[in-house]
Parts: structure tokens; C-alpha cells; sequence
């Protein structure tokens, strides 16, 4: 069974990790594949911005475009057995709110003025298993993404970096209304 210490020391270094929105507690990556995949992740939230229109119109930025944030979670579990996809999505809802996405990136946390534009993708070396969790469908929706299966078949034969990698790049390729920065995007 985890301890409560163990469970406080993983939540500290997913806090410090939170700056370059990626955990690794365990060490499955090296300093190059971090600096990579960090790498990767700051040019992928800068070229999807998704249009939040749900929040109040102002006129500075009437269109409310906002990066959409996927977090990366490189975890164990007690068992090393394959575990229901249920539980591993709770898991991964777990971690996004112990990070609570919602304050770090400055969005008000009330539910009339948010912006669902963050997902975490979980990834269960040792398990073999991966899953996408998002906090809304209205831009990527963990029940349809395919993310986490593409990533668990990259576990089979592939380093976990190259996993995480196609796991974030699948994840952004599929965002539907996400605007390039630089560009307008209206029709």
C-alpha cells in the first residue's frame, strides 16, 4: 500500500514539475527526452489556441483564444497487472485536479466562466497503459480520443519518450476550432 509520505511526496514533485507541465516521479525519462518533450509541448500549446466563447465578451479580446494545455503524467501503480480503463481515467482525474489546472492557468475557476482547454495524458509504464483525460468535450473528449490506445501500442515497442511524444502529438492533431497564433481564424 502507498503511504501517506509517499502520496505527499509525489503530489510535491508534481508540483514542482507543474512549471513545464510534465511528472516523471519515477525517472522513466532522461534529462534529454524531458528537455524534448517540454520542448515539444511549449510548441504545441503555441500553435493550438482554441476559442473560448463561453466567456464574457471584452474588447480587448472578444474571441477569448487561449492555449489548450495537455499536462503529462508518467506514473506507477500498485499493481503492475492491467487495470479497468475506468480506473485509470479516475487516476488521471485524480492528478488534474491535485494540479488544478484551472487556477494555474489563470482562468477563473467558476463553472459559468471556464474555458475547457486543458487535458492530461497518464501514462502507466509498467503497466502498459495510457489515457487521455480532458475536463470537457468541448474540445477533445477523453471517450473519443484514441490517444491513450496509440500510446499504449508505442509502449510495446517503443521508448517511452517516443510514446509520450506521438500520445501529445495525436492529441493536438485532433483538436477541432484551434486557431494557429499569428493567424485570425475566422471563416
Amino acid at each position: 500500500m502507498t503511504s501517506a509520505l509517499q502520496v505527499a511526496y509525489i503530489f510535491m514533485f508534481i508540483r514542482e514539475e507543474l512549471s513545464r507541465f510534465m511528472c516523471d516521479p519515477y525517472g522513466y525519462l532522461n534529462a534529454a527526452e524531458r528537455q524534448n518533450i517540454s520542448q515539444e509541448m511549449a510548441k504545441l500549446r503555441s500553435q493550438h489556441l482554441v476559442v473560448c466563447e463561453d466567456l464574457v465578451v471584452e474588447p480587448i479580446n472578444q474571441r477569448h483564444l487561449a492555449p489548450f494545455y495537455v499536462g503529462v503524467a508518467i506514473a506507477e501503480a500498485e499493481k503492475t497487472e492491467e487495470m479497468p480503463s475506468s480506473s485509470v481515467k479516475q487516476y488521471g482525474h485524480l492528478i488534474m485536479s491535485e494540479w488544478n489546472l484551472n487556477s494555474f492557468f489563470g482562468n477563473n475557476p467558476s463553472s459559468v466562466t471556464r474555458c475547457p482547454n486543458k487535458a492530461l495524458l497518464l501514462v502507466l509504464p509498467k503497466n502498459g497503459q495510457a489515457v487521455l483525460v480532458t475536463d470537457g468535450c468541448r474540445y477533445l473528449c477523453e471517450d473519443t480520443a484514441r490517444t491513450g490506445y496509440l500510446v499504449e501500442t508505442q509502449l510495446r515497442g517503443k521508448s517511452v519518450a517516443q510514446a509520450v511524444l506521438l500520445g501529445l502529438r495525436d492529441a493536438y492533431s485532433t483538436l477541432p476550432l484551434s486557431v494557429v497564433q499569428g493567424e485570425d481564424g475566422r471563416s
